[in-house]
């Protein structure tokens, strides 16, 4: 009873308070404030991303090259070949041996047009500096054989051959003889060098033979037989190791004699058709100097063609005379 009259008692209180305000002050209780919004931090500034720059009108397309021009087979041939290889149906079979027809045709007019040029152009005409008709031809190795028995006989006043033998070699007694007529024919002094120190395959009394104290070794002779050129005083040149005929003989020791500076290159060209004519390396290197865009650039060089061509004949005309 204690309890529940402290408890009425307690409850009661505000009635008895505020009982001059009577029934009124059930008043409706003032709503609870809204729970104040967590106060949103505000997003980070975004970096102002630059306009884009006003883009240039696209370039126009390059015209590829024009069909059938060379860059244009360059360029296509291998795919149109390609195509026929990996799919080979009739309209692709044809139009490869179409296009190939078509580039052999354009190469053939090349081709004739080059001809025509080198015969209608002194110049051009490779003829002039190697004959190809027969009649031309014959005489034509004549003069160069004549020329070749002229400079072997000016190089015997200047240098000989020394000869290395072996008596136990085949070939070394087959070169024997070979050397012997061909060191008489053009006045040739030669010495043989033999490993047996002495005379041998029936040498003559007049041949001088001297033995092999070192020569080969100098030489760097590896192989017999072997000729060396030797030029006094301190000029000398390996021909040849092995056994060579007559005429090649001849061929090896005017090219050593050129290399050791016995011939000029201009004597050299009277003996070898391959070398007549040439513009020396220092003569291209001269013309390398003219500009390109120069309109008498073509001009210039022909000029130092024909300019060589007539250093040529005139050199002919000259050794001629002096024979």
């Amino acid at each position: 009873m204690l309890v529940t009259a402290s408890f009425v008692s307690a409850a009661d209180q505000p009635f008895l308070t505020d009982k001059a305000r009577g029934w009124f002050w059930y008043e409706k209780q003032p709503d609870p404030p809204p729970p104040k919004e967590k106060e949103q931090k505000p997003p980070p500034p975004v970096a102002a991303v630059p306009a884009k720059a006003a883009s240039s009108p696209a370039a126009p397309a390059q015209p590829g090259p024009s069909t059938f021009s060379v860059k244009w087979f360059q360029q296509n041939y291998s795919k149109v070949m390609e195509d026929a290889i990996d799919d080979p149906t009739d309209a692709k079979m044809d139009k490869y041996r179409y296009v190939t027809r078509v580039m052999v045709d354009k190469a053939t007019n090349f081709s004739h047009k080059f001809q025509e040029r080198a015969v209608l152009d002194a110049a051009l005409d490779e003829t002039n500096r190697f004959p190809i008709s027969s009649a031309m031809r014959s005489d034509f190795y004549r003069q160069i054989n004549q020329n070749k028995a002229h400079y072997m006989r000016q190089l015997a006043d200047r240098a000989g051959l020394w000869v290395f033998l072996d008596a136990e070699c085949s070939f070394c007694e087959r070169q024997y003889p070979i050397v012997k007529r061909m060191a008489k024919e053009h006045g040739l002094y030669v010495i043989f060098i033999t490993k047996q120190g002495g005379p041998i395959f029936d040498m003559r009394s007049d041949d001088e033979v001297l033995p092999d104290a070192g020569h080969s070794k100098v030489m760097q002779v590896s192989v017999y037989p072997a000729t060396v050129l030797v030029a006094p005083p301190d000029k000398h040149i390996v021909v040849s190791q092995g056994m060579l005929s007559e005429d090649l003989i001849v061929d090896r020791v005017l090219l050593a004699a050129k290399h050791i500076g016995l011939l000029d290159e201009g004597q050299y060209a009277e003996v070898n058709p391959n070398y007549s004519g040439l513009l020396s390396p220092q003569q291209i290197s001269k013309l390398g100097m003219v500009d390109f865009s120069d309109p008498f650039f073509t001009r210039k060089i022909r000029d130092a063609v024909v300019a060589k061509s007539a250093d040529l004949s005139r050199s002919r005309v000259n050794h001629e005379k002096t024979r």
